[in-house]
C-alpha cells in the first residue's frame, strides 16, 4: 500500500509534498510495532474503513449517471459493430 498511497498522495497534493506521506507511512509502521496486535490490528481496520467512505459517498452520489453512460455506450458499440460488419 506504501506505494499506491504514494502515488495517491502526489496526486492530490502535489509531488512536492510526497515525502510528507512516505514520513507519516514510515511513522504509523514504527508505531505500530510498538504496541499490540489487536491495536494495530484496529488501526488498520480503521483505516480500511476511513477508505470505505469516499468510495461509498461517490458511489451514491454517481450511480444517476450510470444508466445514461450504458444506454450511450451500448449504442456507440452497436454503431461501430454495424460499421464494422462486412455483410452490409
Amino acid at each position: 500500500y506504501a506505494y499506491y498511497g504514494q502515488k495517491c498522495f502526489a496526486f492530490l497534493f502535489g509531488t512536492a509534498r510526497q515525502k510528507w506521506y512516505v514520513f507519516a507511512y514510515l511513522m504509523i509502521v514504527f508505531l505500530t510495532a510498538l504496541v499490540s496486535v489487536r491495536a494495530a490490528i484496529g488501526l488498520s481496520d480503521a483505516a480500511f474503513a476511513m477508505m470505505a467512505i469516499p468510495t461509498m459517498i461517490s458511489t451514491i452520489l454517481l450511480a444517476h449517471k450510470v444508466p445514461k453512460m450504458m444506454a450511450e455506450y451500448y449504442f456507440w458499440r452497436s454503431q461501430r459493430e454495424r460499421s464494422q460488419d462486412p455483410s452490409q
